[in-house]
C-alpha cells in the first residue's frame, strides 16, 4: 500500500509539473501571436511642464510638514 501511495504521489507531481510547463508554454505562444497581430503604436511627444522647486523650510518644520500626529486614545463617540 505504501508503495503505490508513492508511486502515485510521484506520478502525480511529474504530472503537474509537465502540465504547467505546457500551460506556460502555450501562454506564451499565444502571446506572441497576438503581439504580432497588434498595430504599431503610435509615437507621441508630450511636453512635460517644468519642474518646481519646492522651497526648503528650515529645522523641524520641514520634517513635519506632511505628518498628521493623533496619539491618545479615540474621542468616545456622542
Amino acid at each position: 500500500m505504501l508503495l503505490a501511495h508513492l508511486t502515485a504521489t510521484l506520478i502525480t507531481g511529474w504530472w503537474l509539473a509537465r502540465g504547467e510547463a505546457a500551460l506556460w508554454s502555450l501562454l506564451r505562444r499565444l502571446g506572441h501571436r497576438l503581439v504580432g497581430l497588434l498595430p504599431a503604436p503610435a509615437t507621441i511627444s508630450i511636453r512635460q511642464a517644468p519642474v518646481r522647486a519646492i522651497p526648503r523650510v528650515a529645522g523641524r518644520r520641514a520634517v513635519l510638514r506632511h505628518i498628521v500626529s493623533r496619539r491618545g486614545p479615540p474621542l468616545p463617540a456622542v
